[in-house]
């Protein structure tokens, strides 16, 4: 009887055509723990989901003032947008959400942030340095930028740290997606807790995301007081903070550019690290024999990461990966001539994976570009004979 039931639950699954609404109507039930705090646009409960014993942070949408009811549900919904195109460590994730437009209502459920506002937050004992911490906010808004996504309320209650000293960049209700030719979003005005403001904003002409390198800077400036004397990164903010867009930095990935590169290779990867890189690439370098046309490395690191997950995934069951050409492929473009031997561990790859799956995205483009220097170096042979062929 169960088989029968599996057929035709099979069958009406493939019976399925493009644009056909299917309705997902199961309900959850969750637990109601706590109140999580409410602002000017709603509040935040936590609840439990008792089937995978998880917390979940639901925020609805109940403005303050009734008359911001319209613009602040576009923003609302707005936020929901963002949000679903975000997946980072340090910026929280949506899970899911509930819009009842009829009310101007809804719900947003996202990840839970057992956490506290960075201005409360103090790097004793066992906890993050400053300079990390300034990092990981820096490596998320670097992040936002690459998506074209500007935050736009910038403020310690919006950056917080949770349980493991993590920084988590919360509430997009004012965010904005740029579009593909977009460059900067309409000047805003907030209550920022900030005395002086860039000339963008005191002009009225412009948000971008100099914009936002300006107030992470302020930002941090507040937040060390007289210890930024003793920060490591004490020019970066200083420059940070010039209210002249010409004199101030003009994306944040100059300034990730400008601390890495202060810093000692050493001080960026641990001996294990180098060892797992080094595992990796040398058994990258043993199954190529030469290429036959010319190197054209693959640039997008992010679709370097997919192409190695499909692998392990591939290989899930095996011991050795067992066709070693879509390994080359996850990091050229360009034809090559490849040996079945040596055999290469599924171990080795799934290391790799995980160690730049906790790196900085600038560690991770390093490693890659280290990559990138070892297969320039492969010989190029554009004749062809039955002998180049790997058996």
């Amino acid at each position: 009887m169960m088989a029968g039931i599996f057929i035709l639950e099979r069958v009406e699954f493939m019976l399925l055509k493009e644009g056909k609404v299917i309705e997902f109507d199961k309900s959850k039930s969750l637990e109601y723990v706590r109140n999580l705090g409410k602002g000017g646009t709603g509040q935040t409960e936590l609840f439990k989901e008792k089937l995978t014993d998880t917390l979940f942070a639901i925020k609805k949408y109940n403005p303050v003032l009734e008359n911001d009811t319209d613009d602040g549900f576009e923003r609302f919904i707005n936020e929901i947008k963002i949000l679903f195109k975000v997946s980072h460590p340090n910026i929280v994730r949506i899970y899911n959400y509930y819009l009842y437009p009829e009310h101007k209502t809804g719900y947003i459920e996202m990840e839970y942030i057992d956490g506290i506002p960075i201005n409360e937050y103090v790097p004793v004992g066992s906890h993050k340095p400053w300079e990390k911490i300034f990092l990981e906010v820096v490596e998320a808004f670097a992040y936002l930028e690459k998506i074209k996504v500007l935050h736009r309320d910038i403020k310690s209650s919006n950056i917080l740290i949770d349980e493991n000293n993590n920084v988590k960049v919360i509430d997009f209700g004012f965010g904005k997606k740029l579009e593909a030719n977009e460059t900067e979003g309409n000047s805003i005005v907030l209550n920022w807790p900030y005395s002086i403001h860039p000339e963008e904003i005191q002009t009225g002409s412009k948000y971008d995301h100099q914009t936002e390198i300006f107030y992470i800077g302020s930002l941090f400036e507040q937040l060390l007081g007289d210890e930024i004397e003793s920060f490591k990164y004490k020019t970066i903010i200083m420059n940070m903070m010039k209210v002249s867009r010409t004199e101030r930095y003009n994306d944040f990935s100059s300034i990730l550019r400008e601390v890495y590169g202060s810093q000692l290779i050493t001080e960026m990867f641990l001996d294990e690290d180098k060892q797992t890189y080094n595992a990796f690439a040398d058994n990258l370098m043993n199954i190529i024999n030469h290429f036959t046309s010319d190197f054209n490395p693959v640039d997008d690191e992010d679709k370097i990461m997919r192409e190695l997950l499909k692998i392990v995934e591939a290989n899930a069951l095996e011991y050795i990966i067992q066709d070693n050409a879509p390994l080359i492929r996850s990091f050229v473009n360009n034809s090559f001539n490849y040996s079945i031997r040596p055999t290469i561990n599924v171990e080795v790859i799934t290391d790799f994976i995980e160690m730049l799956s906790r790196f900085t995205p600038y560690q991770r483009k390093v490693v890659i570009n280290n990559i990138k220097s070892r297969l320039n170096t492969v010989k190029i042979n554009y004749t062809f004979d039955d002998d180049d062929l790997p058996f």
